[in-house]
Protein backbone atom coordinates (compact mmCIF):
# COMPACT_ATOMS: atom_id res chain seq x y z
CA UNK A 1 0.00 0.00 0.00
CA UNK A 2 1.19 3.36 -1.10
CA UNK A 3 2.02 6.30 1.36
CA UNK A 4 -0.79 8.46 -0.19
CA UNK A 5 -3.49 4.83 0.20
CA UNK A 6 -1.87 5.09 3.77
CA UNK A 7 -2.62 8.66 4.64
CA UNK A 8 -6.49 8.74 3.24
CA UNK A 9 -7.08 5.73 4.87
CA UNK A 10 -6.03 7.68 8.40
CA UNK A 11 -8.45 10.45 7.35
CA UNK A 12 -10.76 8.40 6.64
CA UNK A 13 -10.49 6.26 9.93
CA UNK A 14 -11.20 7.15 13.83
CA UNK A 15 -8.72 9.52 13.97
CA UNK A 16 -10.50 11.81 11.03
CA UNK A 17 -13.30 13.50 12.99
CA UNK A 18 -10.88 13.86 16.30
CA UNK A 19 -11.39 16.80 18.70
CA UNK A 20 -8.87 18.24 20.41
CA UNK A 21 -10.23 17.65 23.90
CA UNK A 22 -9.78 14.07 23.12
CA UNK A 23 -6.92 13.75 22.40
CA UNK A 24 -5.81 14.39 25.87
CA UNK A 25 -7.07 10.65 26.27
CA UNK A 26 -6.77 8.84 23.07
CA UNK A 27 -3.32 9.82 21.97
CA UNK A 28 -1.82 7.22 24.37
CA UNK A 29 -4.00 4.37 23.08
CA UNK A 30 -2.88 5.02 19.69
CA UNK A 31 -0.54 2.62 18.77
CA UNK A 32 2.94 2.35 17.93
CA UNK A 33 2.69 1.97 14.14
CA UNK A 34 1.43 5.38 14.21
CA UNK A 35 2.87 7.46 17.10
CA UNK A 36 5.11 8.41 14.45
CA UNK A 37 5.98 12.36 14.43
CA UNK A 38 5.90 12.73 10.68
CA UNK A 39 2.60 10.87 10.83
CA UNK A 40 0.74 12.54 13.44
CA UNK A 41 1.75 16.20 12.13
CA UNK A 42 -0.52 14.74 8.77
CA UNK A 43 -3.39 14.34 10.63
CA UNK A 44 -3.76 16.43 13.22
CA UNK A 45 -3.75 20.12 13.16
CA UNK A 46 -1.05 22.78 14.85
CA UNK A 47 -3.77 22.26 17.69
CA UNK A 48 -2.73 18.68 18.51
CA UNK A 49 0.80 19.72 18.35
CA UNK A 50 0.47 22.45 21.51
CA UNK A 51 -1.79 20.02 23.39
CA UNK A 52 0.75 17.12 22.86
CA UNK A 53 3.30 18.95 23.97
CA UNK A 54 1.27 20.10 27.07
CA UNK A 55 0.57 16.75 28.33
CA UNK A 56 4.38 15.56 27.58
CA UNK A 57 5.72 17.23 31.16
CA UNK A 58 2.40 16.36 32.73
CA UNK A 59 3.66 12.55 32.18
CA UNK A 60 7.16 13.21 33.42
CA UNK A 61 5.93 14.95 36.11
CA UNK A 62 3.93 11.52 37.20
CA UNK A 63 7.11 9.98 36.95
CA UNK A 64 9.02 12.07 38.91
CA UNK A 65 6.58 12.30 41.95
CA UNK A 66 6.71 8.53 41.98
CA UNK A 67 10.62 8.46 42.08
CA UNK A 68 10.49 11.16 44.11
CA UNK A 69 7.65 9.80 46.58
CA UNK A 70 9.59 5.90 46.08
CA UNK A 71 12.50 8.32 47.49
CA UNK A 72 10.63 9.87 50.48
CA UNK A 73 9.23 5.92 50.94
CA UNK A 74 12.72 4.58 51.40
CA UNK A 75 14.36 7.74 53.39
CA UNK A 76 11.89 6.54 56.10
CA UNK A 77 11.83 2.85 55.88
CA UNK A 78 15.31 3.87 56.26
CA UNK A 79 15.00 6.27 59.30
CA UNK A 80 12.86 3.63 60.48
CA UNK A 81 15.36 1.02 60.12
CA UNK A 82 18.01 2.90 61.31
CA UNK A 83 15.87 3.95 64.57
CA UNK A 84 14.84 0.37 65.20
CA UNK A 85 18.62 -1.17 64.81
CA UNK A 86 19.15 2.52 67.43
CA UNK A 87 16.59 0.92 69.47
CA UNK A 88 18.05 -2.89 69.23
CA UNK A 89 21.85 -1.36 70.39
CA UNK A 90 20.13 0.51 73.04
CA UNK A 91 18.53 -3.15 74.29
CA UNK A 92 21.75 -4.76 74.11
CA UNK A 93 23.49 -2.07 75.78
CA UNK A 94 21.28 -2.45 78.59
CA UNK A 95 21.17 -5.88 78.55
CA UNK A 96 24.75 -5.95 78.87
CA UNK A 97 24.54 -3.22 81.50
CA UNK A 98 22.64 -5.89 83.64
CA UNK A 99 24.73 -9.00 83.04
CA UNK A 100 27.62 -6.48 84.07
CA UNK A 101 25.77 -5.52 87.34
CA UNK A 102 24.70 -9.00 88.21
CA UNK A 103 28.20 -10.00 87.72
CA UNK A 104 29.38 -7.67 90.43
CA UNK A 105 26.75 -8.69 92.54
CA UNK A 106 27.35 -12.32 92.61
CA UNK A 107 31.05 -11.24 92.69
CA UNK A 108 30.51 -8.89 95.66
CA UNK A 109 28.29 -12.19 97.46
CA UNK A 110 31.14 -14.31 96.80
CA UNK A 111 33.37 -12.26 98.42
CA UNK A 112 31.25 -11.70 101.48
CA UNK A 113 30.25 -15.32 101.53
CA UNK A 114 34.64 -15.90 101.84
CA UNK A 115 34.83 -12.99 104.52
CA UNK A 116 32.23 -14.14 106.70
CA UNK A 117 33.74 -17.61 106.30
CA UNK A 118 37.10 -16.34 107.30
CA UNK A 119 35.78 -14.37 110.48
CA UNK A 120 33.65 -17.81 111.06
CA UNK A 121 36.68 -19.64 111.24
CA UNK A 122 38.86 -16.78 112.93
CA UNK A 123 35.91 -16.68 115.56
CA UNK A 124 36.21 -20.69 116.32
CA UNK A 125 39.80 -20.55 116.35
CA UNK A 126 39.69 -17.97 118.78
CA UNK A 127 36.57 -20.05 120.60
CA UNK A 128 39.00 -22.90 121.01
CA UNK A 129 41.73 -21.45 122.29
CA UNK A 130 39.62 -19.79 124.95
CA UNK A 131 38.34 -23.20 125.31
CA UNK A 132 41.84 -24.64 126.12
CA UNK A 133 42.41 -21.75 128.40
CA UNK A 134 39.54 -22.16 130.28
CA UNK A 135 40.44 -25.78 130.54
CA UNK A 136 43.72 -24.94 131.63
CA UNK A 137 42.36 -22.38 134.40
CA UNK A 138 40.10 -25.07 135.60
CA UNK A 139 42.62 -27.59 136.02
CA UNK A 140 45.07 -25.09 138.30
CA UNK A 141 44.53 -25.91 141.79
CA UNK A 142 45.16 -22.30 143.07
CA UNK A 143 41.65 -20.51 142.84
CA UNK A 144 41.36 -18.07 140.60
CA UNK A 145 39.15 -15.90 142.32
CA UNK A 146 38.57 -16.53 145.89
CA UNK A 147 36.16 -13.84 148.97
CA UNK A 148 37.94 -13.13 151.98
CA UNK A 149 37.53 -15.26 154.40
CA UNK A 150 35.90 -13.71 157.98
CA UNK A 151 34.53 -16.00 160.72
CA UNK A 152 31.85 -15.41 161.89
CA UNK A 153 31.70 -15.32 165.67
CA UNK A 154 29.39 -16.32 168.33
CA UNK A 155 29.15 -15.39 172.37
CA UNK A 156 30.99 -18.37 173.30
CA UNK A 157 33.53 -18.60 170.14
CA UNK A 158 34.79 -14.87 170.56
CA UNK A 159 35.38 -15.55 174.54
CA UNK A 160 37.64 -19.02 172.53
CA UNK A 161 39.11 -16.41 171.00
CA UNK A 162 40.15 -14.11 173.54
CA UNK A 163 41.29 -16.93 175.85
CA UNK A 164 43.49 -18.69 173.08
CA UNK A 165 45.32 -14.90 172.34
CA UNK A 166 45.85 -15.09 176.08
CA UNK A 167 47.54 -18.00 176.02
CA UNK A 168 49.61 -17.25 173.56
CA UNK A 169 50.68 -14.02 175.01
CA UNK A 170 51.76 -16.31 178.07
CA UNK A 171 53.17 -19.05 176.40
CA UNK A 172 54.79 -18.11 172.89
CA UNK A 173 54.33 -21.85 171.18
CA UNK A 174 51.43 -23.28 173.11
CA UNK A 175 51.64 -27.35 172.55
CA UNK A 176 48.53 -29.31 171.55
CA UNK A 177 48.00 -30.86 174.85
CA UNK A 178 48.01 -27.22 176.07
CA UNK A 179 45.51 -26.16 173.33
CA UNK A 180 42.99 -28.99 174.34
CA UNK A 181 43.22 -28.41 178.38
CA UNK A 182 42.27 -24.18 177.61
CA UNK A 183 39.02 -25.34 175.07
CA UNK A 184 38.10 -27.73 178.40
CA UNK A 185 38.70 -24.68 180.60
CA UNK A 186 37.05 -22.46 178.64
CA UNK A 187 33.87 -24.77 177.76
CA UNK A 188 33.33 -24.55 181.73
CA UNK A 189 33.98 -21.14 182.43
CA UNK A 190 31.22 -20.38 179.69
CA UNK A 191 28.40 -22.25 181.64
CA UNK A 192 29.60 -20.71 184.91
CA UNK A 193 29.48 -17.41 183.57
CA UNK A 194 26.37 -15.07 184.32
CA UNK A 195 24.31 -13.84 181.57
CA UNK A 196 24.75 -10.27 181.51
CA UNK A 197 28.49 -11.40 180.53
CA UNK A 198 27.29 -13.70 178.10
CA UNK A 199 25.18 -10.94 176.61
CA UNK A 200 28.23 -8.61 176.45
CA UNK A 201 30.11 -11.20 174.70
CA UNK A 202 26.82 -11.95 172.01
CA UNK A 203 26.56 -7.84 171.22
CA UNK A 204 30.06 -7.48 170.36
CA UNK A 205 30.36 -10.61 168.47
CA UNK A 206 27.30 -9.10 166.48
CA UNK A 207 29.22 -5.97 165.96
CA UNK A 208 32.17 -7.94 164.70
CA UNK A 209 30.11 -10.40 162.16
CA UNK A 210 28.37 -6.74 161.06
CA UNK A 211 31.47 -5.25 160.12
CA UNK A 212 32.77 -8.33 158.17
CA UNK A 213 29.48 -8.66 156.28
CA UNK A 214 30.27 -5.60 154.83
CA UNK A 215 33.67 -5.85 154.05
CA UNK A 216 32.29 -8.84 152.01
CA UNK A 217 29.91 -7.30 150.65
CA UNK A 218 32.24 -4.32 148.82
CA UNK A 219 34.10 -6.86 147.75
CA UNK A 220 30.88 -8.78 146.08
CA UNK A 221 29.87 -5.55 144.77
CA UNK A 222 33.69 -5.30 142.84
CA UNK A 223 34.63 -8.67 142.33
CA UNK A 224 34.35 -9.91 138.10
CA UNK A 225 31.24 -12.15 137.46
CA UNK A 226 32.90 -14.14 134.74
CA UNK A 227 36.00 -14.94 137.15
CA UNK A 228 33.52 -15.90 140.06
CA UNK A 229 31.71 -18.36 136.86
CA UNK A 230 34.71 -19.70 135.78
CA UNK A 231 36.15 -20.20 139.73
CA UNK A 232 32.78 -22.17 140.12
CA UNK A 233 33.24 -24.57 136.90
CA UNK A 234 36.74 -25.09 138.04
CA UNK A 235 34.70 -25.97 141.82
CA UNK A 236 32.40 -28.37 140.19
CA UNK A 237 35.15 -30.23 138.13
CA UNK A 238 37.14 -30.46 141.16
CA UNK A 239 34.16 -31.50 143.28
CA UNK A 240 32.94 -34.26 140.34
CA UNK A 241 36.41 -36.30 141.22
CA UNK A 242 36.26 -35.70 144.79
CA UNK A 243 32.57 -37.29 144.42
CA UNK A 244 34.26 -40.20 142.85
CA UNK A 245 36.26 -40.80 145.58
CA UNK A 246 34.18 -40.39 148.08
CA UNK A 247 35.81 -37.05 149.56
CA UNK A 248 34.01 -34.26 150.87
CA UNK A 249 32.41 -31.38 148.37
CA UNK A 250 34.17 -28.00 147.78
CA UNK A 251 31.45 -25.19 148.29
CA UNK A 252 30.72 -22.77 145.36
CA UNK A 253 30.77 -19.11 145.90
CA UNK A 254 27.59 -17.70 146.11
CA UNK A 255 26.78 -13.85 146.99
CA UNK A 256 25.69 -14.52 150.99
CA UNK A 257 23.89 -11.88 150.91
CA UNK A 258 21.23 -12.80 148.04
CA UNK A 259 17.96 -13.88 148.99
CA UNK A 260 17.91 -18.09 149.83
CA UNK A 261 15.75 -20.61 148.36
CA UNK A 262 13.46 -21.58 151.21
CA UNK A 263 13.72 -25.10 152.21
CA UNK A 264 11.46 -27.86 151.01
CA UNK A 265 8.09 -29.54 152.43
CA UNK A 266 10.85 -32.41 153.72
CA UNK A 267 12.94 -30.31 155.11
CA UNK A 268 10.14 -28.10 156.94
CA UNK A 269 8.93 -31.17 159.04
CA UNK A 270 12.46 -32.68 159.32
CA UNK A 271 13.54 -28.94 160.91
CA UNK A 272 9.86 -29.07 162.94
CA UNK A 273 10.91 -32.85 163.96
CA UNK A 274 14.51 -32.30 165.21
CA UNK A 275 12.56 -29.07 167.23
CA UNK A 276 10.08 -31.45 168.75
CA UNK A 277 12.13 -34.60 169.26
CA UNK A 278 15.17 -33.74 170.48
CA UNK A 279 15.87 -37.59 171.76
CA UNK A 280 15.92 -38.28 167.96
CA UNK A 281 18.47 -35.94 167.57
CA UNK A 282 20.93 -37.98 169.52
CA UNK A 283 20.87 -40.43 166.65
CA UNK A 284 23.44 -40.48 163.89
CA UNK A 285 22.27 -38.56 161.10
CA UNK A 286 21.64 -41.17 158.89
CA UNK A 287 19.21 -43.29 161.44
CA UNK A 288 17.19 -39.90 162.32
CA UNK A 289 17.56 -39.25 158.30
CA UNK A 290 15.74 -42.89 157.38
CA UNK A 291 13.45 -42.59 161.05
CA UNK A 292 12.09 -38.49 159.83
CA UNK A 293 11.49 -40.59 155.97
CA UNK A 294 9.20 -42.77 157.16
CA UNK A 295 7.56 -40.40 159.34
CA UNK A 296 7.00 -38.37 156.57
CA UNK A 297 5.35 -41.20 154.44
CA UNK A 298 2.80 -42.07 157.31
CA UNK A 299 1.80 -38.34 157.86
CA UNK A 300 -1.67 -37.61 157.10
CA UNK A 301 -2.68 -35.92 153.56
CA UNK A 302 -4.16 -32.77 155.54
CA UNK A 303 -0.87 -31.96 157.66
CA UNK A 304 1.17 -32.61 154.57
CA UNK A 305 -0.98 -29.88 152.72
CA UNK A 306 -0.35 -27.65 155.67
CA UNK A 307 3.64 -27.59 154.60
CA UNK A 308 3.19 -27.12 151.04
CA UNK A 309 1.49 -24.10 151.83
CA UNK A 310 4.24 -23.15 153.97
CA UNK A 311 6.52 -23.44 151.36
CA UNK A 312 4.22 -22.09 149.01
CA UNK A 313 4.22 -18.86 150.97
CA UNK A 314 7.84 -18.95 151.45
CA UNK A 315 8.57 -18.80 148.08
CA UNK A 316 6.38 -16.71 147.00
CA UNK A 317 8.51 -14.17 149.54
CA UNK A 318 11.72 -15.41 148.03
CA UNK A 319 10.63 -14.39 144.00
CA UNK A 320 9.95 -11.04 145.68
CA UNK A 321 12.98 -10.54 147.17
CA UNK A 322 15.05 -11.56 143.95
CA UNK A 323 12.59 -9.35 141.68
CA UNK A 324 13.36 -6.78 144.40
CA UNK A 325 17.43 -6.94 143.51
CA UNK A 326 16.69 -7.25 139.40
CA UNK A 327 15.09 -3.73 139.79
CA UNK A 328 17.21 -2.14 141.96
CA UNK A 329 20.62 -0.48 140.76
CA UNK A 330 22.80 -2.69 143.22
CA UNK A 331 22.44 -5.47 145.34
CA UNK A 332 23.74 -3.01 148.20
CA UNK A 333 20.54 -0.61 147.64
CA UNK A 334 18.44 -4.02 148.20
CA UNK A 335 20.50 -4.63 151.56
CA UNK A 336 20.24 -1.21 152.80
CA UNK A 337 16.87 -0.81 152.18
CA UNK A 338 15.86 -4.44 153.79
Amino acid sequence: MSKANRMSGLKRGRYANIEPNQLKIDQFQIKPAYADSHLISNIIDPRVLTVKKAVAPSRNLMVTDFKEKTKVEKTKEKEVKAKQREKEKELRAKEKEKEAKLKLKEKERVAKAKEKEKAAKAKAKQKEKEKKLKAKELEKLRPIIAPPKFPYFSGYTLFCAESYRNLKEVLSSPTLEQVNNQTKANAKMWHAMNEANKLAFEEKAALINKERTREIGNWWETADRSLVALENQRRRKINATRKREGKRRMPLLIDPRLPKKPPSKFMMFVKDLSLTNKKEMSESITEFSKNASLKWKELPESQKEAYRQRYEMAYKEYLQKVKLIENSSSISHFISAN
